[in-house]
């Protein structure tokens, strides 16, 4: 009998519990985080979307199947002193804020490389060097966000989907690193 998703309430529902899943993800500093806060309540009044609830804001890198290594057996890059997420990228249903500073592609590159992990088929959105908005929808307005402070998070999750959407995401941070900022 395959166990790998629990079925909840009737045929009809489609309504799957997913097994956990670990999430590498960096977080923001306070004002960039508050400045994502405020998109994101702007995408919800616009468009009813609640998506960017399941998370504080946050850059998701990668997800895994098993758990990932401790960050005290990897050697972790330094990062930019600066990046200013400006571009828009959709990827799948969802939505992102990303960089194209070059410092900042190599420094993503960086940590995603330092983790061998297990590759997932299924996880509540996708993993991209972008900060997580929600589902795709419309944005009527330039947005900018410089964020100067970063920390990386390793997170277990576990989520409850009902057709293609994500209707719950339980979340519990294992694992919270503050990283150094080249000079």
């Amino acid at each position: 009998m395959d166990l790998s998703c629990l079925r909840l309430g009737s045929m009809d529902e489609k309504r799957v519990l997913h097994p956990p899943l670990y999430l590498l993800a960096l977080t923001l500093a306070q004002r960039a985080s508050d400045e994502i806060a405020k998109l994101r309540s702007a995408l919800w009044q616009a468009h009813g979307d609640v998506s960017h609830l399941l998370l504080p804001p946050l850059i998701p890198l990668l997800w895994s199947k098993t758990p990932l290594a401790p960050f005290e057996t990897i050697l972790l890059p330094k990062m930019p002193p600066q990046v200013s997420f400006e571009k828009l990228t959709e990827v799948g249903k969802s939505l992102y804020l990303t960089s194209e500073e070059e410092a900042w592609q190599v420094a993503a590159t960086a940590l995603v490389q330092a983790y061998t992990h297990s590759k997932v088929e299924e996880a509540p959105f996708p993993a991209y060097r972008g900060i997580y908005l929600g589902n795709r929808v419309p944005l009527e307005r330039e947005v900018k966000i410089l964020n100067d402070d970063w920390r990386l998070l390793y997170f277990q999750t576990e989520w409850h989907s009902l057709k293609d959407d994500v209707i719950h995401l339980y979340w519990q941070i294992l694992t919270n690193r503050h990283l150094i900022a080249s000079t």
